[in-house]
């Protein structure tokens, strides 16, 4: 055993060698400043899963195809050990090289500890320690390893293995990506080797007992895998598969795939729209609002009105210009809408809210514009939600996180609640902080959130809020500090997507006035939107339309398909009277496409 171990070592050590001055010249590239930031923002962030991947095929692929090329094997199986027995001693030696080598590799993200650009590098690096990285890293690619050696057992050259190594992993690896958008709610992600765009990786680290399961379980996959390799040359060693059966074999695991995925792709129940309008302005929308079967969507130099009472005979009803005046959010509380926006003026801009009320007659009319200031280059965007005679919005001045209440009939301002201060962005410290603050109405509370707390509004007395309870939050990747977090209200849930590492947080209500920390589940944000809930079901972008969910225990799960039109990309959805609300937009066409399903 102990020869056939060296001689293993022997003919693994090229790899091994040349890897170690791969990693070497990588590291000595990354002290110069030439090179140090086009590797670290996002040449070595993509290089090092295919290197990973590179360095399990070459090691596994001609460990048994080779020896059995050369005629070695012959020699091997005559000497006093079994066929068993020398694939476990060459899979041995191949992990102890693949463990070298991807331990180096991955020691290259952490070359430079005091690279502080902005990019996706740094963020898995400000996130996820070295020893923490490894342990995530090493099982993934020993399975995919095990899988390489499998083939070239079946195999008798070097080539071949490596081939139908690559159709197997490439083509499992491809399904296992796709079904990530497929079956955005199973946590299929967590069992990618490498990095992903759900974040998966950080969830997956951050959590020791997700690593835990989803290292043992690749470990044992690898250990399965190798000895149902051992089984084979065991009870024949000479047999393998020709070419013929190899082509064969490799369409007919492509063919798998795509059955698959197609499977997948259909899996759901598909509802067409109830009634759609379609319009051209010259810009993209950038908000609507629907309320009562009446939408109000605002464009780049106007807003319009659309009538949804009968979707089947949707129409416009009113539209007006705004010039030196663009709108960023609208709310809709009937047929009266506040719009938040910039106009222009000398000497300089101005944030206005801007009431808009749909006459009886089809006509829009405006009453007096409601000042907010100059605009705070702090602040993301404002929002408002009218409610019981009053109008909340929120807004960022001087570092400030305020709720800002107007009385609707006076257009005065009755208070203004602070809810937090922006503070050096810790990824950033040397930048402007700027930070985002969302609201979500549940009456008689105001649930803000804000860079550093979820906090709870009273609103009995409409007029003047107070401070219910405060609830600190920590952003897991201390780069994105003070983006906006979105939320939903499903049953005695307070929901709040996570954009990266995608999740879904949630907060209990069972007391609305202190929302306690709940569970965290799986979810995707597969598009520009966010949820948007009506009649206990959630609702978002996905693929050409918008998926609905529901919550069933500890997850969630994917109910139906709604198929908006072709060509049209969903840029905003929203929800109303029993009717889910989306806004698609065509390139090519310059048109827009509004649209109405039934809500379930």
């Amino acid at each position: 055993m102990r020869p056939l171990l060296w001689k293993e070592v022997h003919d693994l050590r090229p790899w091994v060698l040349g890897a170690g001055a791969l990693v070497a010249g990588f590291a000595l590239l990354c002290r110069l400043p030439r090179f140090e930031a086009p590797l670290l923002d996002g040449s070595l962030f993509a290089l090092l899963p295919f290197l990973s991947l590179l360095a399990a095929i070459g090691l596994a692929m001609g460990q048994i195809a080779r020896e059995r090329h050369t005629r070695t094997l012959d020699f091997l199986l005559v000497r006093p050990v079994s066929p068993a027995a020398i694939l476990w001693t060459k899979f041995l030696a191949g992990s102890v090289a693949l463990a070298v080598v991807l331990t180096a590799l991955v020691a290259l993200l952490y070359t430079n500890p005091g690279y502080t650009a902005n990019s996706g590098l740094n963020v898995i690096r400000g996130a996820v320690g070295f020893w923490r990285l490894l342990p995530f890293w090493l099982p993934r690619y020993w399975c995919l390893y095990a899988v390489t050696l499998l083939c070239s057992t079946l195999t008798d050259r070097t080539g071949k293995a490596a081939g139908a190594a690559a159709v197997c992993i490439l083509t499992g690896l491809s399904l296992l990506f796709v079904s990530v958008d497929l079956l955005p709610f199973t946590g299929i992600e967590v069992w990618l080797p490498g990095f992903d765009g759900t974040g998966a990786l950080v969830r997956v680290v951050q959590d020791s007992k997700l690593l835990w399961i989803t290292g043992a379980v690749s470990c044992a996959l690898a250990l399965l895998t190798a000895w149902f390799a051992a089984t084979l040359l065991q009870r024949s060693s000479e047999r393998h598969l020709g070419n013929r059966a190899l082509v064969l074999g490799g369409v007919g695991v492509i063919a798998a795939a795509i059955l698959a995925g197609v499977a997948l792709a259909e899996r759901l129940p598909v509802t067409r729209p109830s009634g759609s309008v379609t319009f051209t302005s010259k810009y993209n929308p950038e908000a609507f609002a629907a309320d009562r079967g009446l939408v109000c969507v605002v464009l780049d130099d106007g807003l319009a009105f659309f009538d949804f009472s009968d979707p089947a005979h949707a129409r416009k009803v009113a539209e007006q210009h705004l010039p030196l005046w663009s709108a960023t959010r609208v709310a809709l509380s009937g047929a009266d809408a506040y719009l938040i926006g910039k106009r222009k003026s000398v000497p300089a801009d101005e944030m206005q809210i801007l009431p808009a009320s749909l006459t009886p007659e089809g006509s829009i009319r405006f009453a007096a514009l409601i000042p907010l200031g100059p605009p705070d280059p702090s602040d993301f965007t404002s929002s408002a939600i009218p409610s019981g005679g009053s109008l909340y919005v929120s807004a960022i001045v001087r570092r400030q996180c305020l709720v800002r209440v107007f009385d609707i009939a006076t257009h005065r301002e009755t208070a203004a609640v602070t809810v937090d201060t922006l503070q050096p962005n810790p990824g950033h410290p040397h930048e402007e902080p700027k930070g985002g603050i969302a609201m979500q109405l549940r009456a008689p509370y105001l649930y803000v959130t804000s860079p550093s707390w979820l906090t709870t509004l009273d609103l009995s007395d409409s007029a003047n809020p107070r401070i219910a309870s405060r609830l600190a939050f920590r952003d897991p990747i201390p780069l994105f500090y003070a983006f906006q977090r979105d939320q939903v209200v499903l049953g005695n849930l307070l929901l709040e997507p996570s954009a990266w590492p995608q999740a879904m947080r949630s907060y209990n209500l069972i007391d609305p006035s202190r929302p306690a920390p709940a569970a965290e589940f799986t979810w995707h944000r597969t598009e520009n939107s966010h949820p948007a809930e009506s009649r206990g079901t959630l609702y978002q972008p996905w693929r050409e339309g918008i998926i609905a969910f529901r919550r069933a225990g500890a997850r969630f799960e994917a109910l139906r398909y709604l198929h908006a039109d072709p060509g049209y990309g969903i840029v905003k959805l929203s929800t109303a009277g029993g009717l889910v609300y989306t806004l698609g937009y065509d390139e090519t066409a310059k048109q827009q496409r509004l649209a109405a399903f039934p809500a379930q």
